[in-house]
């Protein structure tokens, strides 16, 4: 009884090591030999989605226009490159405008400028002429007042010698010329010439005369009193002279002052225009995407 049992353990135990042994060699042989070498391990994946930067810049412009982008989406950017560009032609038509009106007021304030002291020097003059003026009249009343001296009689009558001899003269060289004339040698132009000098001449003398025998008669009352009306007509010129001067200097600062106050008006709008313009090409501010 136990020899039956024992052989059918031992042929169970041999059923089962053969089993063993087959099932390892059909394993091993779907098995592969990979060989391992030194390297990078990568491991890559594939999604779907949006990306955000950590740090993002907005830029914006200072005026609406039609945008010309230069560089694309993602794309990879330096600083200070580039990116994009606003149409600025309306911008650039305003400002050449202004810098026109600009230019027009600069030379308005300069033109201002030549013709006030062109201006300031004629009145300088004026007032010149009437200070002139003013200084004979008072010279002349202080005559009247105080009578002539002998020196002043004497140079008066000289003036009256000189101018006789010179009427003498022109009378002679007018009778001259009239016999050549008359003659053929000289022309019509000529003789003409000579009566208009010896009608000079003439009133020069008389004029010296005049003057001698008025003042060497001494001065009458009436005479006192057109000296003094005199001198102060010609104070009042002198008076009205110096006032053209002063409104003349107020007018042109005050006209000056408004050029200056349009000119700064115009070179704010045209440095704002030049901002605009500059701002009109958009720039990468840092390096990114």
């Amino acid at each position: 009884f136990l020899i039956p049992i024992f052989i059918f353990c031992f042929s169970l135990n041999s059923y089962s090591v053969s089993k063993n042994e087959n099932f390892e060699n059909q394993e091993n042989s779907n098995k592969k030999t990979i060989i391992v070498k030194k390297g990078k391990f990568v491991s890559s994946l594939d999604l779907i989605g949006d990306i955000e930067a950590k740090k993002q810049i907005f830029i914006a412009s200072t005026f609406s226009s039609k945008l010309e982008m230069l560089a694309e989406d993602g794309q990879k950017v330096k600083r200070n490159q580039v990116i994009a560009k606003l149409v600025s032609k309306e911008q650039q038509d305003k400002l050449t405008e202004e810098a026109m009106k600009l230019e027009i007021a600069k030379n308005d304030l300069d033109l201002l400028d030549h013709n006030s002291d062109a201006e300031i020097i004629k009145l300088d003059a004026n007032i010149k002429l009437a200070q002139q003026e003013v200084n004979i009249k008072a010279l002349e009343l202080k005559k009247v007042l105080t009578g002539p001296t002998k020196e002043e009689l004497k140079k008066l009558q000289l003036n009256v010698e000189i101018s006789k001899k010179s009427l003498n003269i022109s009378k002679i060289n007018l009778k001259q010329k009239n016999k050549l004339y008359e003659k053929g040698i000289v022309k019509l132009k000529d003789i003409l010439e000579l009566e208009l000098v010896l009608a000079r001449a003439e009133k020069d003398y008389q004029t010296a005369h005049a003057e001698y025998i008025l003042t060497k008669a001494g001065s009458t009352d009436t005479t006192k009193e057109i000296a003094r009306l005199e001198l102060k007509i010609a104070k009042n010129k002198l008076d009205i002279e110096e006032k053209n001067k002063s409104f003349k200097l107020k007018g042109d600062q005050l006209e000056k002052d408004k050029i200056k106050v349009k000119i700064i008006g115009l070179q704010v709008k045209v440095d704002q225009l030049k901002r605009r313009i500059e701002d009109a090409t958009i720039k990468a501010p840092v390096d990114g995407t």
